[in-house]
């Protein structure tokens, strides 16, 4: 990028609203930019741009955009050379992104907390920045500066490895760091680079200003996005990124409803707006016998316990004393009622509940300890307790938990608290919860013969799996879950057309997904029946497993992902 470029005065809001309205209109000066600079870039090499990567949602879906375009450019007879950028690869990313697949880390790139601590994040989206005020006024030119430092890497990267298609996840539609937004269009554009914007979440997905809100409407997960509403120009340049409307970005959209909002609210051509399904690997659908479950939980053992077949447990009321301290070093973790305890995760009387996601506040984890609740009061379940000393129950957590929402962990913990102190001690002392902050390998694991686990394995640990989340941009888990064979309990989070839209209300029947309906904290009498029947008699959900997993063969097929991502490649 030319230092002429990074003279350019920008000291405002106002000063960047300019220069994005000239770039969206292609400006003389930028062309002048761009010709001065032209450098032959190559389709086959491929830059995906994230915030970090590790073992969420972002990082899994990438990592199969990634499969496919390899798989395309290889049919080709080209070899593809893939690069991914972002302010941190966390160890759990190695499970998911190939060694000989190039990385490049780029300092404060992170989003939200991680984002230089979350000062900034702060500063825009939870502190008061009233229009043309001097903390405006510095807000505005430390983002700039970060942006032309983000712009530069970015672009020397770009024009070194001859990258000729850049892939951003999330960065140019939930606002983690709205500096490494402004680098990915500044980058982009100067570069000429082709651009394929792939959108997940969006700020406006759970959030309005205030001003907005009608009477008794409850505030939004994302209402904070919205702070600074009233800053226009601040918010002008904030609507601008989100998603940028560049003349060489086509935006993906992971449903119907968001691809609705970019059209008829905010002016895309329909032409250069595409949905983007995902897809389950063919893997998903191997059968899984009890003896392979039980297998794989005895490495899910080893994982947990940092090294050894038997698990013993922290008991909660010490754990939850020493959270902050765990949140900075975040190993996987088993909570028990009290001291002394053991679990033997390969016994065969275990019932096994598994929600696979982050720990986050929108996820709603705390209410599976609702149910757990309610199913230990139903006679049949005291009944088998009573009579099965053998028998346990363990509610297993997959996701990382973000330092951010200590808050939602510890509320998770008081839920747990709640139900074992109203359990008698014998059956209290066999209910567990484990966090496995996405670690599915250690080194215990080949040390004793036994394979790490993938995303499939972790599905396949359990008996039922639990998703409670109150939003959603898709709901993979709901996919995955029945792709591998395993019962779904879920509730119809929000926005309701996309949960119909994942399930196929709009398909004949044979092609639904086939569910158990969570009804949120409202445990329903017939909810705990449902559950309790698939536990005791786990028979009773074959025709739910067999049913799903042929309409999920038939319609998130990666055939049908490559599919698209061709049909994409000619449109650019």
């Amino acid at each position: 990028m030319p230092k002429t470029y990074f003279d350019t005065a920008v000291n405002t809001w106002h000063d960047i609203d300019k220069l994005l309205t000239e770039w969206a209109g292609h400006s003389p000066a930028l062309k002048a930019l761009q010709r001065k600079h032209r450098v032959k870039l190559h389709k086959h090499n491929l830059a995906f741009i994230t915030y970090d990567y590790g073992i969420d949602g972002v990082s899994i879906e990438i990592s199969k955009y990634a499969r496919c375009f390899e798989a395309l450019f290889q049919s080709d007879g080209k070899k593809p050379v893939m690069h991914f950028i972002g302010g941190a690869f966390f160890r759990e990313a190695d499970n998911l992104l190939k060694p000989e697949w190039h990385r490049l880390i780029i300092e404060k790139f992170d989003g939200w907390d991680k984002w230089d601590d979350g000062v900034w994040f702060r500063k825009l989206f939870y502190e008061d920045m009233p229009e043309d005020s001097k903390v405006s006024q510095r807000v505005a030119q430390e983002i700039w500066h970060q942006a032309k430092v983000f712009a530069q890497k970015l672009c020397d990267y770009i024009l070194a490895n001859r990258i000729g298609l850049v892939i951003p996840v999330n960065v140019n539609s939930n606002p983690g760091n709205i500096a490494a937004s402004l680098a990915v269009v500044l980058a982009t554009e100067l570069t000429e680079t082709a651009v394929l914007n792939s959108n997940h979440d969006f700020y406006w997905e759970g959030g309005k200003p205030l001003s907005r809100r009608i009477d008794d409407e409850p505030p939004g997960i994302r209402d904070h996005f919205f702070k600074n509403y009233e800053n226009r120009v601040f918010f002008s340049v904030f609507k601008k990124l989100y998603p940028w409307n560049g003349k060489n970005w086509q935006q993906l959209t992971i449903n119907h409803l968001q691809k609705n909002r970019l059209v008829k609210k905010d002016n895309f051509s329909k032409n250069r707006v595409s949905e983007l399904n995902t897809a389950v690997s063919d893997t998903f659908f191997t059968e899984c016998s009890l003896d392979e479950k039980i297998h794989k939980r005895l490495s899910m053992a080893y994982i947990l316990s940092g090294g050894s077949p038997l698990i013993t447990p922290v008991p909660v009321s010490q754990f939850m004393r020493k959270t902050g301290d765990w949140l900075e070093r975040l190993e996987p973790v088993v909570c028990g009622c009290k001291p002394g305890l053991a679990l033997n995760m390969a016994g065969k009387s275990i019932w096994y509940l598994l929600q696979p996601t982050r720990v986050i506040p929108r996820k709603c984890i705390h209410n599976n300890l609702h149910l757990i609740e309610r199913l230990l009061m139903t006679p049949e379940i005291r009944r088998e307790f009573e009579q099965n000393k053998h028998r346990n129950l363990v509610l297993h957590i997959t996701g990382p938990v973000p330092i951010e929402h200590e808050c939602c962990l510890l509320r998770i913990l008081k839920a747990y608290q709640s139900v074992v102190k109203l359990q008698p001690e014998d059956i209290a002392k066999r209910v567990f919860i484990a966090f496995s902050i996405g670690q599915d390998n250690h080194p215990a694991l080949a040390e004793h013969g036994l394979n790490k686990l993938h995303i499939r394995d972790i599905y396949q640990l359990a008996d039922l799996v639990v998703f409670p989340s109150e939003t959603e941009g898709r709901g993979l888990p709901l996919i995955e879950a029945g792709a591998t064979g395993v019962p779904i309990l879920s509730r119809r989070y929000r926005p309701h057309r996309v949960f119909d839209e994942v399930i196929g209300m709009h398909l004949t029947e044979e092609l639904r997904i086939q569910y158990v309906p969570f009804p949120g904290r409202r445990i329903t009498e017939k909810l705990v029946q449902k559950v309790s029947a698939i536990l005791m008699h786990p028979e009773t959900a074959d025709a739910m497993i067999q049913h799903n997993r042929k309409a999920i063969g038939q319609r998130y097929s990666m055939a049908a992902l490559k599919k698209t991502f061709q049909q994409l490649l000619k449109i650019i």
